[in-house]
């Protein structure tokens, strides 16, 4: 089967990287890039009544575990505790 183009939660895992305390003068410095990525994951809709799918809705679904509304939840724990790290850190 052929690639299938679709925005997954895992494009947003740079949140959680940058969200520790040895990116904190980072993010600091690239505020306007993290808050440009928090508004493309607003856009993605990967956000859902239940939580954050794995991939967003696409047309012609694959039939794969990983299709949307379906979640993995190790992706959704590395958004949130990037999204956590990342508000403690601009608020300091």
């Amino acid at each position: 089967p052929s690639p299938v183009p679709c925005i997954s939660v895992s494009n947003f895992s740079p949140l959680w990287a940058v969200s520790t305390p040895r990116f904190a003068s980072l993010l600091r410095v690239n505020t306007s890039r993290v808050i440009s990525a928090i508004r493309a994951l607003q856009a993605s809709k990967l956000i859902d009544v239940g939580g954050v799918s794995t991939t967003a809705p696409i047309k012609t679904p694959t039939g794969q575990q990983w299709d949307y509304p379906n979640a993995w939840p190790p992706l959704q724990w590395m958004l949130v505790e990037g999204l956590e790290g990342i508000a403690t850190w601009m608020e300091e």
